[in-house]
C-alpha cells in the first residue's frame, strides 16, 4: 500500500488531473499488475472504513457552526465514502482535493477553499484527524 500511495498516479488522481481509468492504468504499470481496471479500483476503494467516532462529535456541532470538510481524496474514494460515512451528510460544505485541483498541506488548498466558501480565514477553526 505504501508503494501505491506514493505513486505519481495517486497524487494526480487526488488532484483531479486524471480520471479513474488513467489512475488504474498508472498503478497497474507501476506495480506490474495484470488485473482488470474494475478489480484494481475495487481493491483501491475497499481500503476505506467508516469513521463512526466522528459522528457524535459532528452531531453536537451541527447547527451551532458551519461544518466544512477539507479532504485529500480522489473521485473513487469519495464516491465510496458517501456510501460508508454517515458523518458526511452532516457537513455543510465539502472541499475535496480532486475538485480544487490541489492537495493539503499546499496553502493553495486552503486559499481556494476559503475563496469558494467566502469565509475569512480569521473566522475558521481547523481540526486535523490523525491517521
Amino acid at each position: 500500500m505504501e508503494t501505491l500511495f506514493s505513486t505519481d498516479a495517486n497524487l494526480s488522481y487526488m488532484r483531479g488531473d486524471i480520471d479513474s481509468s488513467e489512475f488504474a492504468k498508472g498503478v497497474s504499470e507501476r506495480l506490474g499488475l495484470d488485473i482488470s481496471e474494475e478489480e484494481l479500483l475495487g481493491i483501491w476503494e475497499s481500503i476505506l472504513a467508516p469513521n463512526l467516532e466522528a459522528l457524535p462529535v459532528l452531531e453536537r456541532l451541527k447547527g451551532k457552526y458551519r461544518l466544512v470538510l477539507g479532504s485529500n481524496t480522489d473521485f473513487g474514494h469519495f464516491r465510496r465514502s458517501v456510501e460508508l460515512q454517515p458523518a458526511l451528510g452532516l457537513f455543510d460544505d465539502l472541499l475535496l482535493s480532486y475538485e480544487l485541483g490541489v492537495c493539503k498541506p499546499d496553502s493553495a488548498f486552503f486559499e481556494r477553499g476559503l475563496a469558494s466558501l467566502d469565509i475569512p480565514a480569521q473566522e475558521c477553526v481547523l481540526s486535523r484527524r490523525r491517521s
